[in-house]
């Protein structure tokens, strides 16, 4: 089934090639090709949001879709996609629906910002004990960007009380 869906994606790129116009020869598409080595499963969705990152791009100057400037662009663009996805599986798994599932990097990266606030409001949330807990919702986006800010904040230990003892 594995091979299978590598394959799926391959033919799916190829498709948005053919139907675009776009000889599999193109640099672009062998640039993908070359960064998503070991990672053919994400070939067509690549293709097809890396193209329509650099269509946009080009759309002041059709001529110059072919710049090596502009390539170059939408290739670091793709590089830095592709390190978000690789680097990041924890995150990965709390976005709202797989990768290949989102129409364009724009909004990819926002769904991933997202799911990274979420990632750091659970990790802070785990380290508060039960007593603390019970006063954050962790489904409430006030407080998943409250939790998430204390994350990133150096004096978030002063906030975190391990040992509550109440005295009377």
């Amino acid at each position: 089934m594995l091979n299978f869906k590598l394959f799926e994606n391959v033919q799916q790129a190829k498709k948005f090639l053919k139907d675009n116009n776009i000889p599999e020869t193109d640099k672009l598409y062998l640039d993908i090709r070359e960064l998503l080595k070991g990672h053919d499963g994400y070939v067509g969705w690549f293709v097809k949001v890396g193209y329509d990152f650099l269509f946009k791009t080009n759309e002041l100057n059709p001529n110059s879709i072919n710049s090596p400037t502009i390539i170059n662009g939408t290739l670091q663009h793709l590089k830095t996609i592709k390190t978000l996805i690789v680097d990041n599986p924890n995150i990965i798994k709390l976005m709202d629906k797989p990768v290949i599932e989102y129409e364009t990097t724009e909004k990819f990266t926002d769904a991933f910002e997202q799911a990274k606030l979420k990632y750091k409001a659970k990790k802070i949330y785990d380290e508060f004990p039960p007593e603390q807990k019970k006063f954050i919702n962790i489904n409430n986006n006030s407080d998943i960007s409250l939790l998430s800010n204390l994350y990133d904040d150096e004096t978030k230990e002063i906030f975190i009380k391990k040992n509550i003892s109440i005295s009377f």
